[in-house]
């Protein structure tokens, strides 16, 4: 068998190259399709010249400036980015040993000096947290105490209160009677000229001294009670305000300003004080008698707190001194004007009531509801009087 038999002939074996195998379209369904491969043949080729890559353009640059040596080299390719190498540093030189030696002996020295006064103020921190922690909880201790204290005086105090005020009514009411009685007296000596007299024919005794003992005994009774309401309380810190509520109080004002101010604890001071300047005040009746409010030993107290201040800033919060006015004293005054104490036809109540509101106004002030208060309570007794 020969060569070729076994490989075929050379026509067959390079077809692809020879288009020995294309045929002629001869319908015309055919040729339609013959020129649509011709054209994407066409279009593949031109897409293949297109794709170029940057060598072959370079290339193609460099013969077309050999073969026209008058196109300038802008026009034929891109300016070339010239190489600039970076610029070398001046020379230091290198230091010795020596001087570095010495600052890193002198930043030894600076970080372990740090290091000491920093352990000293963290040992001092320590201490001193140790010691708030000790001071704020006696201090919690104590205001527990004095909150056990209140809750069981304080309705004690209000209930001899109730009871002075009640013993104020029921006298105010006999003196009205009185009154009354002796006007229906003085019409009886122009009209009737007739006396009371018993069987026998004599004069029967006014009994207005019998009134005024049982009076006077009644009160007495109430203000001893007032007065041995603390008679089981052997602590003076629970007897005197001034050796409690101003010691822990002032303390705490002294050695933390800003919390004392930002807790408003001023006002928590007077809230407490109260009930030791009601159990002052409690038997007083302010028109029977001239005192002033700074004659109270409560109010010299609270002045010597509030002026015991080491800030000069007049504005600065000293407690306000002046609410225990507005929240003891003119309810107290109320109450009483109200039981019938205030006699509007006695020139010593009246004058009495009217220094009374100078007071309250000189310590609160003009424009404080508490004090307009007092003043209605002044003008009512002007009218019933004039």
């Amino acid at each position: 068998m020969h060569e070729e038999d076994e490989l075929g002939e050379g026509d067959d074996e390079y077809a692809e190259y020879t288009s020995a195998q294309e045929r002629i379209g001869l319908g015309k369904k055919s040729k339609k399709l013959e020129a649509s491969k011709r054209k994407d043949a066409m279009e593949a080729m031109t897409a293949d010249a297109d794709e170029e890559d940057e060598e072959t353009m370079e290339w193609e640059r460099e013969q077309l400036r050999r073969g026209s040596p008058f196109l300038t080299s802008h026009e034929v390719s891109p300016t070339k980015q010239v190489y600039k190498p970076a610029a070398i540093p001046t020379s230091t030189t290198i230091p010795s040993l020596g001087p570095a030696m010495k600052r890193l002996s002198q930043s030894l020295t600076a970080v372990t000096t740090s290091y000491t006064t920093n352990v000293k103020a963290a040992a001092s921190l320590v201490e001193e947290r140790e010691q708030l922690e000790s001071w704020f909880a006696a201090f919690k201790e104590w205001v527990q105490n004095v909150a056990t204290f209140l809750d069981e005086k304080f309705p004690k105090l209000e209930k001899l209160e109730d009871e002075f005020v009640s013993i104020l009514k029921e006298y105010s009411g006999m003196i009205a009677r009185r009154r009354q009685a002796d006007n229906q007296d003085d019409l009886s000596l122009i009209f009737d000229h007739s006396e009371e007299v018993d069987d026998l024919g004599r004069v029967l005794p006014r009994a207005n001294s019998v009134t005024v003992r049982h009076y006077q005994s009644a009160i007495e009774r109430i203000v001893n009670d007032g007065h041995g309401l603390l008679s089981d309380k052997h602590a003076a810190e629970f007897r005197d305000p001034s050796l409690g509520l101003a010691k822990w109080f002032g303390g705490w004002r002294r050695r933390f300003g800003d919390s004392y101010t930002g807790a408003w604890d001023g006002l928590g001071l007077v809230g407490a004080w109260e009930f030791w300047v009601q159990l002052e005040l409690f038997g007083w009746n302010p028109f029977e008698n001239s005192h002033t409010l700074h004659e109270f030993s409560w109010c010299a107290s609270l002045h010597e707190y509030c002026g015991d201040n080491d800030n000069d800033d007049p504005e600065s919060d000293t407690g306000p001194n002046d609410d225990l006015i507005s929240t003891a004293v003119v309810p107290l005054i109320c109450k009483v004007v109200e039981a019938g104490a205030l006699d509007s036809y006695s020139a010593l109540d009246t004058r009495n009531m009217m220094n009374l509101a100078e007071q309250v106004e000189a310590s609160i002030g003009h424009d404080n509801p508490k004090f307009q208060v007092t003043r209605y309570l002044l003008v009512t007794t002007n009218e019933l009087l004039f």
